[in-house]
């Protein structure tokens, strides 16, 4: 009886493995709008950079992961960030606002004061934000965003964040 449950296992995974590649065009998984990101981050205080992308059809939810270092007071971050992102149809201005919440991952690395001596700890943290984006080029940027974060748990407090497509 172990036998047939094995090999009916083995035919469904070889079937999902064939179909991957026939559905994912249709799923339209591909990255987009890879942009720079820069700020400052309060509690810790720090200096942030980083990137993100978009992932997923251009909808008004979205995939948006992103990846944040910050430096200073003592303390180095990595924070891989996995965010859901709504953002509104309506434009005003050349503006268009966006509200978001999500998961993350900090690296955190004390490099001064209590907890020097530990090395590298790993944390799951969560997020919400809230921005927006001027859809018009500015300077050679084709569209600029303005964001705002709190998080939760061992990531900073807050984090004012900007950035652009290039």
């Amino acid at each position: 009886m172990r036998r047939g449950k094995d090999t009916a296992l083995i035919l469904g995974g070889v079937l999902v493995v064939l179909a991957v590649p026939a559905v994912s065009p249709a799923l339209d998984l591909g990255p987009r709008e890879p942009a720079v990101r820069l700020g400052a981050s309060f509690g810790p205080d720090q200096l942030h950079a980083g990137f993100q992308t978009a992932i997923g059809p251009d909808r008004s939810v979205r995939f948006r992961p992103s990846l944040d270092f910050g430096a200073g007071n003592g303390v180095r971050i990595g924070s891989f960030n996995g965010d859901v992102v709504f953002r509104f149809a309506k434009r005003i201005a050349g503006l268009r606002p966006y509200l978001g919440a999500g998961p993350g991952l900090s690296l955190i690395d004390v490099t001064d004061g209590v907890g020097e001596a530990e090395g590298v700890e790993a944390k799951l943290v969560g997020h919400a934000l809230a921005g927006v984006v001027r859809t018009r080029p500015v300077l050679g940027v084709k569209r600029l965003f303005l964001e705002l974060r709190g998080g939760f748990g061992d990531t900073p407090d807050v984090k004012i964040t900007l950035g652009g497509w290039f």
